[in-house]
């Protein structure tokens, strides 16, 4: 294409720019080039004035790792008189902020809340992050009621632009909400549709870990390959809290798990005892778990193992159970229980 038709085009382009956001990315797709459509449209929300448009931007913006455009936009929502757009710029706000580990969670919770909108796209959006806060907390039955409520509200999205994001939101919460369940199956269904129309890098690690931990009873190599996905992505981003995490916990669970400790090595007292128990080293892993104050369902699997008590075997696997509604993870020390 030569300069004077790349001109031509961008002009034209800008003549569009009053268009909502809808109606700008339908003519896109009759004007513009696939591969250019993206780009395209980073410009027009970064120009735009159209209210509504402004709103959606964040969502565009967020899901397609334009962080620094998103904060930008973020600002200019925040000034902007009309009370949608604030109220999506303090939900994004608070998205960075838990990706970023930079607020308690329990304060992004309470501030979610706060947010009183009747925009059914932003409520979809607010169910969905809380939902993924409930998750950490392992509110699983809270969680059942609200992704309900989620399933149902994003099914009524049919703006083309939100929708598939929403979807994908949607897709994300039911691959935790079965695999939780231990019905592996749709777990997976969701999990690789979520990981097929995935564009946030963000979202992209977690769902890799978290298909990770779901391959434990099945493969190491399917198991290691998400982690090693995971840890690739969270590297080249700097997300230095995600780097610790599977560093420092998940790379020595799988190894330790699948009996692979060689050469792992990690600060985590927790997972230091595990690949002791993978060493056979009972007398270390007592003496390291000896020293943890906090006693989680995965603290009583591990004592359960290095005593070889059946006790504590089925307390882990009541806790993970009744405390996390985690029948996914309650597999372990039922597992252990039949080596005993």
């Amino acid at each position: 294409m030569s300069a004077f038709k790349d001109l031509k085009q961008i002009v034209e382009i800008q003549q569009n720019y009053n268009l909502s956001a809808e109606d700008f990315s339908h003519w896109l797709d009759m004007h513009v080039p696939k591969n250019e459509h993206e780009r395209t449209m980073r410009d027009f929300f970064m120009t735009t004035n159209d209210s509504y448009s402004m709103c959606i931007g964040l969502e565009f913006l967020f899901m397609n790792d334009y962080y620094p455009e998103l904060y930008q936009l973020i600002e200019k929502n925040k000034t902007y008189p009309n009370r949608l757009n604030q109220n999506w710029a303090t939900f994004f706000e608070l998205t960075m902020a838990k990706h970023q580990g930079t607020m308690p969670l329990t304060k992004i919770l309470a501030q979610l809340q706060r947010i009183k909108t009747d925009d059914l796209a932003l409520k979809c959006l607010i169910q969905f992050l809380t939902i993924s806060i409930q998750i950490v907390f392992y509110d699983f039955d809270l969680i059942v009621n609200k992704l309900e409520q989620f399933r149902e509200d994003s099914n009524k999205i049919h703006h083309s632009i939100l929708r598939p994001y929403i979807q994908h939101r949607l897709d994300r919460a039911l691959f935790v909400h079965y695999w939780k369940r231990n019905e592996m199956i749709l777990a997976r269904k969701f999990g690789y549709r979520a990981l097929a129309g995935i564009h946030n890098r963000i979202h992209l690690a977690y769902l890799h870990i978290n298909l990770s931990s779901s391959f434990i009873f099945d493969d190491f190599n399917s198991a290691i390959y998400h982690l090693e996905e995971a840890h690739k992505i969270v590297t080249e981003k700097n997300i230095t809290n995600l780097v610790e995490m599977i560093e420092e916990r998940n790379i020595p669970f799988i190894y330790a798990h699948f009996n692979k400790p060689e050469g792992i090595t990690t600060s985590d007292k927790s997972e230091q005892a595990h690949l002791a128990l993978a060493r056979g080293d009972l007398a270390l892993a007592k003496e390291l778990l000896s020293e943890i104050t906090e006693i989680t369902p995965f603290t009583k699997y591990y004592l359960g193992r290095a005593h070889q008590d059946e006790r504590l075997l089925i307390q882990s696997c009541n806790d993970f159970i009744e405390k996390q509604s985690d029948h996914f993870f309650a597999r372990l020390p039922l597992t252990a229980l039949n080596k005993l």
